[in-house]
């Protein structure tokens, strides 16, 4: 994948998520949509960390992915703003 379609990619699922999750918490008001968001960034980040392995990829380079994977993650939440 190229830098540029990865940078597309992002874009896109950044663009996705923040829509589904701003439109699934409309009703909420901004300090509520804010612990909820909190929320599910700590989850998923915990996820990342826990759950995700990489059969056959050494140590160092599972530490890379992980953490370009958190960072996207981070980078992802903190576009999305209450409705």
């Amino acid at each position: 994948m190229s830098v540029n379609d990865d940078t597309a990619w992002k874009i896109g699922v950044q663009e996705l998520l923040r829509r589904l999750i701003a439109d699934t918490h409309f009703s909420s008001d901004k300090a509520t949509f804010q612990k909820q968001l909190d929320g599910l960034l700590g989850q998923t980040l915990e996820a990342i960390e826990a759950n995700v392995t990489f059969p056959g990829v050494d140590a160092a380079t599972t530490v890379y992915i992980k953490k370009g994977a958190s960072d996207t993650v981070r980078q992802i939440v903190g576009t999305i703003k209450p409705a």
